[in-house]
């Protein structure tokens, strides 16, 4: 948690604070019996400008106004307020009241039990892993409420929480600091397993949350790696030096050319007299022909793999972004090959997906770049494949209780 709240003040704040033509906004937040509110969130809304207030509730922000003149503050247990900023001042001192929120967030601890079957009024949304601990996310299907179910050792259930229907979650998103956060509409909440016991440790704007921690994808011993997404053709992976504060060019990926392609295609079609829908037909061409590849930066033990299968490649980097080594990359040449790559950090393996009438997860030599087997897996259009510890999992879609389900089998490949 130090970590994180440390981050969003170094990776945010200052490349957002302007020497010229801004405004500074402090002060203080309080409840209604003038007690001062700590971890409140306060940012500009439209804008990833963002800072969180003190023990004392005491908050400090500044940004251009050329932004949002819209202060937005937030709380888990308070009603959110928005205030209507005026730029013509520089400098301007507030004393903000918040509003106790009515509801209030439902705690449900359970002792360790076999592993139960979720009920048919359950349908699962996602899951994910913190080492050999399942995390389940599910909803009833009925009062719409949420429950997160906490799975050890694939045995025992640990613990479940129910959340409220207004949260309106959709998925669980593990930071690269291992921390659980679950995502909602417009907030995502940091989760804390303690004491058998699962609990809201924080919340943020979703908007602030995923432009600077949704972009860290791992740590190493001297960087946090960061992807930057300036377009869907064109994604740099930079490094933030945790000693120095300074931020340096790792990999760029850049595909321009192929969503020029796509323009330089339509406007052919114009020139030739297509009288069809042009916007659909440029989406079919970005999406379907000349689609942005998925080339990621993974990492397992010490060392740093990027996929860079457009030049059909692997390059190796030690944990100091060193280069190591590159290796022909040949698991690629198939043509029923997928982009996609799946990581079990449990056994520390990269898969790949083949698909064509069947669905088949294959293993990576990391050595060679070659395939070692490939696996059918007994699914339909798998949803979110993950692989953890030598287990497939996906959610799948049961048509006979019309819902989501999580599949799981284990990936033996002697067979």
């Amino acid at each position: 948690m130090k970590k994180l709240l440390i981050l969003l003040f170094i990776l945010v704040l200052p490349n957002f604070l302007y020497s010229q033509n801004e405004i500074t906004i402090t002060g203080y937040i309080f409840n209604k019996e003038n007690i001062p509110i700590s971890d409140v969130n306060v940012w500009v809304v439209k804008t990833n400008i963002g800072t969180v207030s003190k023990k004392n509730g005491y908050f400090n922000i500044s940004f251009n106004k050329n932004t949002s003149t819209i202060l937005k503050f937030s709380h888990l247990n308070y009603k959110p307020l928005l205030i209507n900023i005026d730029t013509i001042i520089d400098i301007l001192h507030l004393r903000i009241h918040l509003e106790k929120s009515v509801n209030k967030i439902d705690e449900i601890t359970i002792s360790a039990s076999n592993l139960p079957k979720i009920k048919n009024d359950f349908q699962i949304l996602d899951y994910n892993f913190i080492n050999d601990t399942l995390i389940i996310l599910s909803k009833d299907i009925y009062n719409k409420s949420y429950k997160i179910v906490l799975i050890k050792n694939e045995i025992d259930t640990i613990t479940k929480f129910i959340l409220p229907s207004r949260y309106k979650l959709t998925n669980i998103f593990l930071d690269c600091f291992n921390n659980v956060n679950v995502i909602g509409k417009d907030s995502v909440f940091l989760l804390q397993f303690k004491n058998n016991k699962i609990l809201i440790l924080f919340s943020f704007d979703k908007h602030l949350f995923m432009s600077t921690i949704g972009r860290f994808i791992f740590e190493t011993t001297k960087y946090i790696i960061v992807k930057q997404q300036v377009s869907k053709y064109f994604v740099k992976y930079l490094a933030y030096n945790k000693n120095d504060k300074t931020l340096i060019n790792v990999i760029n990926i850049n595909e321009l050319p192929k969503e020029r392609e796509s323009y330089q295609y339509i406007q052919w079609l114009k020139k030739n007299g297509f009288k069809g829908d042009i916007t659909a037909r440029l989406r079919f061409e970005k999406e379907i022909m000349n689609p942005p590849s998925n080339q990621p930066l993974i990492k397992l033990k010490d060392s740093i793999y990027f996929m860079e299968y457009s030049r059909n490649q692997i390059e190796i980097f030690n944990d100091n972004l060193q280069k190591i080594e590159t290796i022909d990359a040949k698991y690629n040449f198939d043509k029923e090959w997928k982009p996609i790559f799946i990581t079990d950090y449990f056994q520390k393996k990269i898969y790949t997906i083949y698909e064509s009438s069947v669905f088949r997860v294959a293993n990576i030599n990391l050595r060679t770049g070659e395939i070692n087997y490939k696996k059918e897996i007994p699914v339909l259009f798998p949803i979110n494949p993950q692989i953890n510890n030598g287990y497939f999992y996906c959610i799948k879609y049961n048509h006979i209780h019309n819902k989501k389900e999580l599949f799981r089998i284990k990936l033996n490949f002697n067979e």
